[in-house]
């Protein structure tokens, strides 16, 4: 898994198009580190855009719920609640 990825490679591995993908890390606010011009995004922000897709898509629930559930289990996992 790399680093970084862009905006690109995330779409890719989301299955979604550019635009798609884009309108979910606005609505997730996720924010693209910047460098030299080109906006990156962490594997921890990927992993947790692609977990909350799977999820919502799983679930059917929209991508914002998902999203909130897997923060939610990512801080109480965190904290030691949830094995």
């Amino acid at each position: 898994m790399p680093d970084y990825y862009n905006l690109e490679q995330l779409a890719r591995a989301a299955g979604l198009s550019e635009g798609e993908t884009s309108e979910l890390l606005s609505k997730g606010a996720f924010r693209a580190t910047v460098k030299n011009d080109r906006s990156f995004y962490s594997a921890r922000q990927a992993h947790l855009l692609l977990a909350a897709l799977r999820f919502s898509r799983k679930q059917t629930v929209s991508f914002e719920e998902g999203l909130r559930m897997i923060y939610t289990r990512a801080s109480q996992t965190k904290r030691g609640f949830v094995a």
